[in-house]
C-alpha cells in the first residue's frame, strides 16, 4: 500500500468532519418528534361522527371547501386547495404517516341509490393526492388504526341481491385487501382497544381486528363513540312521540324508551346503560372530555330538504360533561366538530359555510 502523507490525512479528516457534521444536521431537521397518532386518533374520533370534513395536523387546519380538499393556517388564513378530485361532503378525514386519507365521490352509480365512494391519500411531503380504492368498493366510512385502514361498504338496497354492508381491512398504501365480514345494512366503524365496533341496524357488532369472535351487543345504536372506558351511542325510536323539545339537565330518560344519547361502560359487563341527553340527536362528539351534540327541535319534518340539510326544523349545538350535568347549549348549527379549542359547524342557513367558534 501507498503510504498517505500528513497532508492527506488532513484532508481526509476534514472531509470526514463536514460530512459528519451535515449528516447530523440533516438528521437534525428530520427528527422532529411525530405526533401521538394513536392519540390523535382517539381524541378525534368523534369528529368522524359529524362526517369528519375537517381536521388539523402539525399547525394546519384541512376541510372540505366546496367540494375541494382546502388548506388553511392556525389563524384561519392563507386558505389554498389541495388535489383535483370532488371530495365528499364526509370526507372521514384522517392522518396516519405524515398523509391526509379522505373520501372522493364520483357520479351516481347506474341502478344505484349511492355515489361511488372512493378512499384517496394526499401525501403532504410530496404534494401529490393518490388513489387507494377501485370501483369495486363502495366505501360507505373508514377508520385508521395504527397501519391499517379498516372501512364499510354501502349497502345497496335496490340491489336485488342487496351487496354491500361489508367490512375490509388493508394497509396505509391499499395493499393487502381482505374482507373481514359481510353484514345486511349499512354500517358506522370505529377501532379501539384492539376492537372493530360496529354500529347500526340491527344491533351493535364488535369483533377482532382478523374479523374473528363477532359478538352482537344488547346495543341498538345508530352512532357510536369509544372514549375512554366507556362507549357512547345515539338511539332513535321512531315509534316514540318526539315532542321537538330542546334537552334541558334533568329530563328523565330511559333506553330503549326514549331516544337520545347514551353511555356503557366497556370495562364491566354488568354495567346498566345510563342515559345522558334526551331527545333526537344525529351528531355528537366528545374532545377533553366534554361532549358535543346536535339537538334536533321544532315540529316534524315537512321534507324540506336543501343540500342535504332540513330546514323545516332547527338543530342547537350543545355542550355537557362525560356524565351528562352542566349541559348548556352553544349555537344554532349542525353537525358539531372539536379541533383544539375551536367548535366547527354549518349553520342553518342557505348557503351555508364552514363556520367556527372559540370554545371556552
Amino acid at each position: 500500500m501507498k503510504n498517505i502523507s500528513k497532508c492527506q490525512h488532513m484532508v481526509l479528516f476534514v472531509l470526514f468532519l463536514a460530512f459528519a457534521l451535515s449528516s447530523c444536521a440533516g438528521q437534525k431537521m428530520s427528527t422532529k418528534e411525530p405526533p401521538d397518532m394513536a392519540g390523535m386518533q382517539q381524541e378525534l374520533a368523534g369528529n368522524m361522527i359529524s362526517g369528519g370534513y375537517a381536521t388539523k395536523y402539525n399547525g394546519m387546519y384541512y376541510f372540505v371547501n366546496e367540494s375541494s380538499l382546502s388548506q388553511m393556517d392556525s389563524d384561519f388564513e392563507n386558505t389554498k386547495q389541495l388535489g383535483d378530485i370532488i371530495v365528499s361532503s364526509s370526507a372521514y378525514m384522517q392522518f396516519a404517516d405524515n398523509k391526509l386519507f379522505y373520501l372522493g365521490i364520483g357520479e351516481a352509480l347506474p341502478g344505484k341509490l349511492n355515489s361511488q365512494h372512493t378512499l384517496y391519500v394526499y401525501d403532504l411531503k410530496e404534494n401529490k393526492e393518490s388513489k387507494l380504492t377501485g370501483s369495486d368498493v363502495n366505501i360507505n366510512n373508514f377508520s385508521i388504526y395504527g397501519d391499517q385502514i379498516f372501512f364499510t361498504t354501502w349497502f345497496e338496497m335496490s340491489d336485488k341481491d342487496a351487496t354491500g354492508g361489508q367490512i375490509y381491512r388493508m394497509n396505509l398504501d391499499g395493499s393487502d385487501l381482505m374482507l373481514l365480514g359481510n353484514f345486511d345494512y349499512d354500517k358506522f366503524v370505529q377501532v379501539a382497544n384492539e376492537k372493530i365496533y360496529l354500529s347500526g341496524y340491527p344491533s351493535l357488532l364488535t369483533m377482532n381486528l382478523d374479523g374473528s369472535d363477532i359478538q352482537h351487543q344488547e346495543i341498538d345504536s345508530t352512532k357510536l363513540l369509544v372514549y375512554g372506558d366507556d362507549i357512547y351511542f345515539t338511539y332513535d325510536n321512531e315509534n316514540a312521540e318526539q315532542s321537538g323539545k330542546l334537552p334541558s339537565e334533568g329530563d328523565s330518560i330511559q333506553y330503549p324508551r326514549d331516544s337520545g344519547l347514551y353511555k356503557k361502560s366497556l370495562s364491566d359487563p354488568d354495567s346498566e346503560i345510563v342515559g345522558l341527553a334526551k331527545g333526537i340527536i344525529p351528531t355528537f362528539t366528545i374532545s377533553n372530555n366534554k361532549i358535543y351534540f346536535a339537538a334536533v327541535y321544532g315540529d316534524p319534518p315537512k321534507e324540506q330538504i336543501v343540500s342535504g340539510i332540513d330546514l323545516s326544523r332547527g338543530q342547537m349545538i350543545f355542550e355537557m360533561d362525560l356524565d351528562g350535568k352542566n349541559l348548556k347549549n352553544l349555537v344554532p348549527g349542525v353537525t358539531p366538530i372539536v379541533l383544539d379549542n375551536y367548535l366547527f359547524y354549518y349553520p342553518l342557513t342557505f348557503p351555508s359555510k364552514l363556520t367556527w367558534l372559540a370554545l371556552e
